[in-house]
């Protein structure tokens, strides 16, 4: 509870490992991470008008996992409200501002691809698998067509094979295989088998 806004609070490999061990104290800090996420903290102590994008993604992505593990209707509820926001502060190109301004209720600064691609895109995902919303198709859709145009490397896979899955579109399967072409043009060939195949 010393984190005064959720940037750097994913709980998805928390989730991940509870899953796969049953391991009592993982449910526990699940349980504490979604008393944290509840209470709506996306905002810096002491700037009410700074909510980073990745910190209403995570909270978005994180409510989405509890209410699935749960089944405790206040994490859908805050779900609906942070996917909401996201898909009224979509820009036209399909990208958001680094930052939301919750008190002049706007999006600000430039986008941030790291935020869109690392977190909100694998949000708006689980969310749109939770609950089939075509609002949240609309915007996967929209920002994987800014990802691809402005992605500067290869590795991001999820939007495009999603955008794929939701639309039939061949532009999205064959981005996937060029950036696949990409990135494995791009391992290392190395003698030392810690550094052989990395990427990048």
């Amino acid at each position: 509870d010393r984190n005064d806004e959720a940037s750097h609070t994913n709980l998805a490999g928390i989730a991940l490992y509870y899953y796969i061990t049953a391991d009592k104290r993982a449910k526990d800090v699940l349980d504490e991470i979604g008393s944290f996420f509840l209470q709506g903290r996306v905002t810096y102590y002491g700037h009410p008008d700074i909510a980073p994008l990745r910190s209403i993604a995570n909270v978005l992505w994180g409510e989405v996992i509890l209410y699935e593990l749960t089944q405790d209707k206040r994490y859908k509820e805050a779900a609906d409200k942070w996917m909401s926001l996201l898909y009224d502060g979509q820009a036209y190109d399909g990208s958001w501002g680094e930052d939301y301004n919750p008190v002049k209720r706007r999006w600000d600064g430039k986008p941030h691809l790291g935020y869109i691609s690392d977190y909100t895109v694998p949000a708006l995902i689980e969310y749109h698998k939770l609950t089939g919303s075509k609002a949240a198709a609309e915007c996967i859709t929209k920002v994987t067509d800014y990802e691809i145009k402005h992605s500067e490397y290869g590795g991001y896979f999820d939007a495009s094979a999603y955008s794929y899955w939701l639309t039939g579109d061949m532009k999205y399967a064959q981005n996937v295989s060029a950036r696949l072409d990409f990135t494995v043009a791009h391992q290392r060939r190395d003698n030392d088998p810690l550094w052989d195949v990395m990427i990048y």
